[in-house]
């Protein structure tokens, strides 16, 4: 191809004078690459769509861990046990209060 002579007269021949048209031939074969949506390669992710998913991820491990360190001594079960047997009453309780379906808290 083109882009593997004009490299390798590059760095084979040392002909610095070559850089820039290995560069125009480098940034037109990723384009050509991407398909013509100009997408990325196919099984990689957007970094943009992988950051936001893995930040709320994180978000929700925090302060599932947080609510499991305040509870600890209330209740008998690990972060796993938590999320699946006290997190839906709390969630049923708390949304019922606030939407004013129930008056307050009996202990």
């Amino acid at each position: 191809s083109d882009f593997a002579e004009a490299e390798n007269g590059l760095r084979g021949g040392q002909n610095w004078s070559l850089l820039p048209f290995c560069a125009m031939l480098a940034v037109k074969t990723g384009f050509h690459a991407g398909g013509p949506n100009g997408g990325g390669l196919p099984g990689f992710p957007d970094f943009t769509s992988w950051l936001g998913r893995n930040s709320s991820k994180g978000k929700k491990a925090r302060l599932l861990h947080e609510l499991q360190h305040h509870m600890n001594y209330k209740i008998s079960g690990g972060a796993q046990e938590m999320r699946l047997s006290y997190l839906p009453v709390l969630r049923d309780r708390f949304l019922s209060l606030l939407l004013g379906r129930e008056e307050g808290l009996t202990e």
